[in-house]
């Protein structure tokens, strides 16, 4: 007998969230009719996002963004990949084409901290440190909290100096890395995605594990 979607064991819910995350993004593909040059897989992330704000079939997590502000500007990627500060923070921009979300922020920095990277800019294999994870969200992070924009005094994320995000983005490293919460399979996806962009991104040679 075929198993549904979601199949009850007991008085607990069992839930396949890869499987969730593919059928939404073929509803997503079919949607925009299946366009030529693109597979649902194209639609990935777009479902991802979907399943964590507690779209169609997805429950929220933990990390779904309740209260944030969230840019998406190409040209402020495109920007960074040109005049970022560092090899590091080009190379990731490289890779990217849009701003991410705090829930891809959170995964970026978990993926940094444990990985060692070799750009093609450098040549050298690098151990990114807080600092440098922070450098980099501070440029391509698109989402803050609208508490903090508040507190800070300023109405967007455009608004904030630079020095304003490094403190906020070092804050948040240091109280993910103090916190014992185990990994969501969302969590796990969203690294598993940012490392292959990584990875098959010419600027990065590698991205290996520590």
């Amino acid at each position: 007998m075929e198993k549904s979607q979601n199949e009850k064991s007991g008085s607990f819910e069992v839930r396949d969230p890869l499987g969730e995350i593919r059928r939404r993004a073929e509803e997503l593909w079919a949607d925009a009719g299946r366009p030529t040059g693109r597979s649902w897989e194209d639609f990935v992330p777009s479902a991802e996002e979907d399943l964590l704000a507690g779209g169609p079939g997805g429950v929220p997590s933990g990390r779904a963004r309740r209260g944030f502000q969230r840019r998406e500007v190409s040209d402020e990627v495109a920007f960074v990949r040109a005049y970022g500060e560092n090899a590091l923070v080009r190379a990731i921009a490289d890779a990217l084409t849009d701003l991410l979300d705090e829930h891809e922020a959170f995964s970026l920095a978990h993926l940094l901290r444990h990985n060692a990277v070799e750009l093609a800019e450098t040549n050298v294999l690098c151990f990114p440190d807080q600092e440098s994870i922070a450098l980099a969200l501070a440029a391509l992070a698109g989402e803050y909290p609208l508490s903090w924009l508040k507190d800070i005094g300023v109405a967007s994320r455009d608004a904030a100096t630079r020095e304003q995000k490094l403190q906020y983005w070092n804050d948040r490293i240091r109280e993910w890395n103090s916190a014992s919460v185990a990994l969501t399979f969302a969590d796990r996806n969203t690294i598993q995605r940012l490392h292959a962009q990584l990875s098959q991104c010419d600027s990065f040679k590698s991205v290996a594990p520590r």
